[in-house]
């Protein structure tokens, strides 16, 4: 089948900086500290820095795939047929590993439960991004086949209502949130000539970078403030903050998205390299990668030694690499077997 080799090495880049990430996320105020680690201010910046665009732009390669077999492949989805296909996809899989997670990391006492039941059906830890995702796709089909408004009043619409927070379970709320960036992936592909044409320049490279690093300032300066004045304000004026921080959040996920995407295709475009089999191997796993490593990373920060063998400063990096290799190590043990392609292949 014919192939994106932007999105099978933008896959993997955005993979190997999620669970890079992960691996610093106690710094950032994500998880909690292991026992007996100290907090170490430079990670918390780089987890500051890593957090701002890599779901973001999972889910926006999601997006720009779609529109590769809708415009491209001619490719025509029935709402029914993408509830039936990512059902099997998203949903099934999304269980199967929220059940797991829930033995593994959830007192038993808490298992038989209401919110356990629905944690569980929305994506425990995670895997809350299959559920989310599973709901995109299922909206996409209904933006495209039914929807006849300009393209980029939709995307701004989408742009809007992300920065209200919605707090509905199941993966809905958080599609709410995220489909700016499956719609705005779904754009990006159909308008790629011109991106390729006008924009793969050093200059540009440059502009998006610097435009990050502001965005991930300003966020982080929000997110200081947010917190110094939780319990001061009523609720429209904290609802108001917390838009003002989503839209921020929303620039800093595009900037980021954008130095990604803009790098990685002009060395494809540009330079013409050609990818790898290794490369194109790690973008056939990164669905396994995805769903094992945050098994392997609390684990291994919170019910193991490595803690307190490794210490604060040594403790992400080696978490990191011991996670990155299990991640690959069980996605090629478990696409070896029926079920294991049926889970995550």
């Amino acid at each position: 089948m014919k192939q994106l080799a932007d999105v099978n090495l933008i896959r993997p880049i955005l993979i190997f900086l999620l669970v890079l990430m992960h691996s610093f996320t106690i710094y950032g105020g994500g998880w909690k500290l292991p026992l007996g680690i100290e907090d170490v201010k430079v990670y918390y910046w780089l987890a500051k820095f890593l957090s701002g665009f890599r779901m973001q732009g999972i889910i926006l390669i999601a997006g720009y795939v779609f529109a590769f077999q809708v415009l491209e492949l001619k490719r025509n989805y029935t709402i029914k047929g993408m509830i039936k296909k990512k059902f099997k996809r998203l949903i099934i899989p999304c269980l199967f590993f929220s059940i797991i997670y829930s033995l593994c990391f959830t007192p038993l006492s808490d298992i038989f439960t209401i919110s356990s039941f629905i944690s569980i059906v929305s994506g425990r830890g995670h895997l809350w991004f299959l559920t989310m995702l599973f709901w995109s796709f299922v909206l996409m089909v209904v933006v495209h086949n039914y929807i006849r408004v300009n393209a980029w009043l939709i995307l701004i619409f989408c742009a809007l209502i992300s920065l209200v927070p919605i707090p509905i379970k199941f993966g809905i709320g958080n599609c709410v949130h995220y489909f700016v960036y499956f719609y705005g992936g779904f754009l990006l592909f159909q308008h790629r000539n011109y991106v390729f044409c006008n924009l793969l320049k050093i200059r540009y490279l440059v502009v998006s970078i610097l435009l990050y690093l502001i965005t991930l300032i300003l966020l982080t300066l929000l997110n200081e403030y947010l917190l110094s004045i939780k319990g001061d304000l009523n609720l429209i004026f904290k609802l108001f903050d917390l838009m003002i921080f989503n839209l921020n959040r929303l620039l800093m996920a595009v900037t980021g998205i954008l130095c990604v995407y803009l790098i990685v295709n002009y060395f494809i475009e540009i330079k013409k390299i050609i990818l790898s089999k290794q490369i194109l191997q790690a973008s056939s796993i990164c669905y396994g990668i995805y769903v094992f490593h945050q098994f392997i990373l609390e684990y291994l920060y919170y019910y193991s030694s490595l803690p307190k063998h490794l210490g604060s400063y040594l403790l992400p990096m080696g978490g990191f690499a011991i996670t990155m290799l299990f991640s690959i190590l069980f996605s090629k043990l478990t696409l070896k077997t029926k079920f294991g392609r049926f889970m995550i292949g």
